[in-house]
């Protein structure tokens, strides 16, 4: 029915007025029909709100999560934001689930190969349709060097926290409720660029972030 629902809107902002008002009754109409769970997180100290475009997908043995600020406008699906993309194995992603890498545990994670490969990447100027072609990159080769790169082609700035470059970083991921369809828990991590820039994410909060099946 949702689906519907929005090919119905979305006829409707093809045989009307694109006027400013019509944009913003459908755009109106499309949040009633589409949640994307409540996600914030605090970015270098500043409140943000991370749920406008958030989801996850899961491929084979990997879960990979996203939050992003990118607000979502039916006439305009190439809009950018800052958004947070994580990848995780799927057998972390339980209930009760903590996940803490930092230079302290660095030695017991280089010998879990689950552990090992978590990794988190902070995206700018990244937009929805770029999200989902970076998530498929990764569950199609799981190598986020070569989702790195293929953010690159597409002018992405991207800071990124693994085990890699974890000497002055960290990552803390936590899950306290976990279902077929929604995920809830909590994250914070520090990620560098290829620069040595940084940025620091804390106080991290993810409540019934969806799972996603659309193909955009």
């Amino acid at each position: 029915m949702k689906k519907l629902l929005i090919l119905f809107v979305f006829s409707l902002t093809v045989f009307t007025s694109c006027s400013d008002s019509v944009d913003d009754a459908v755009n109106s109409i499309i949040d009633t029909l589409i949640s994307y769970g409540e996600a914030s997180a605090k970015i270098d100290g500043t409140d943000t709100n991370l749920n406008n475009y958030a989801g996850f997908r899961t491929s084979a043995n990997i879960t990979s999560i996203y939050f992003s600020d990118i607000k979502f406008d039916i006439t305009n699906t190439d809009l950018k934001g800052d958004a947070i993309l994580c990848f995780l194995h799927s057998d972390l992603v339980t209930a009760g689930s903590n996940i803490n890498i930092s230079l302290s545990n660095i030695l017991q994670i280089g010998g879990d190969v689950k552990m090992a490969g978590v990794g988190v990447l902070f995206l700018t100027d990244v937009s929805a349709k770029d999200l989902f072609d970076l998530v498929s990159e990764y569950n199609r080769s799981q190598n986020v060097a070569n989702v790195i790169q293929i953010a690159g082609q597409k002018d992405i700035s991207v800071k990124q926290a693994s085990v890699a470059n974890i000497l002055n970083g960290y990552i803390n991921f936590s899950f306290t409720d976990v279902s077929e369809d929604k995920l809830s828990g909590t994250f914070s991590f520090k990620a560098f660029g290829s620069d040595n820039t940084s940025v620091e994410v804390t106080e991290g909060t993810f409540t019934d972030t969806p799972k996603d099946l659309t193909n955009l």
